[in-house]
């Protein structure tokens, strides 16, 4: 089973940026692995052709019924099965918070594809046999802020107590002003941003921030190690800097399985 660091922070904050940076310096030899190679990928080519196939479910193989949406639902379905708490709590949210978002759109629909696809992808990489850690550019704790809109510790750690973890998480920030600039200037806003100006745009960037810092709060109480960086250090330093966390990372937990190893034939 893959152990997961996901990448956290406000929209426009520059998660994708870093990401691609760091996935374009992923070599085979690397201890640590971009979370989307691990999982099925729609392009057959060869890249994933194996993959593709490792995920068929066992009563799919020797029929030729399987698909890239079977493989989807399927883990879909293996998700809730292991985390029903975590998804009662997930539908509460959606239904019950947010019928309407700051824009005054109806984004249920669209919020609930995002928390599709991002429990396909844990699903996916939980289930890996890699040994290697897997980074994902979004995750389920980025959801937090997202679906949930926890405004609370209390809150927060309802939630955290029955969703699955990353094992590490790399929490990207700026001031308000610099993340909004980058929002406006991306252009393409994202549905939650459609219609808002600047002021608007100000003060949903701030309550993401203090919800995120809340969040970050719990999961370091919980054990999960976060790494902070400032998104107006360079993409290639930040890089470099997360890249020597996940491999440090790596090193103290091959540390810890060869210590307990060692009890354990002590105590034999």
């Amino acid at each position: 089973m893959a152990k997961i660091v996901e990448l956290s922070g406000p929209p426009g904050v520059g998660k994708t940026t870093i990401y691609r940076e760091i996935k374009a310096r992923w070599k085979k030899n690397n201890n640590w692995i971009p979370g989307s190679y691990l999982c099925p990928h729609p392009d057959l080519s060869f890249q994933y052709f194996r993959m593709f196939l490792s995920y068929l479910p066992k009563k799919l193989k020797g029929k030729a019924g399987g698909t890239f949406y079977d493989v989807k639902m399927a883990a879909r379905r293996r998700f809730v099965e292991q985390y029903p708490e975590y998804m009662d709590a997930c539908w509460h949210d959606l239904i019950v918070k947010q019928k309407k978002a700051f824009n005054g759109l109806d984004l249920r629909l669209k919020k609930a594809e995002l928390l599709g696809g991002q429990i396909e992808t844990f699903q996916f990489l939980r289930e890996s046999t890699t040994t290697k850690t897997a980074i994902l550019e979004e995750g389920l704790v980025h959801l937090l802020d997202v679906l949930s809109f926890c405004d609370t510790i209390e809150e927060i750690v309802q939630i955290v107590d029955v969703m699955p973890l990353p094992d590490a998480l790399i929490y990207i920030k700026t001031d308000v002003s610099e993340n909004v600039r980058r929002v406006m200037q991306r252009g393409d806003y994202i549905s939650l941003h459609t219609t808002l100006d600047s002021n608007q745009l100000q003060n949903i960037t701030r309550q993401s921030q203090q919800r995120r810092e809340l969040i970050n709060q719990v999961l370091e109480a919980r054990g999960i190690p976060i790494l902070h960086i400032n998104a107006k250090v360079s993409i290639k330093e930040n890089a470099d800097q997360i890249i020597a966390f996940i491999e440090g990372f790596n090193a103290t937990r091959k540390q810890c399985v060869k210590d307990k190893n060692q009890l354990f034939f002590n105590e034999k």
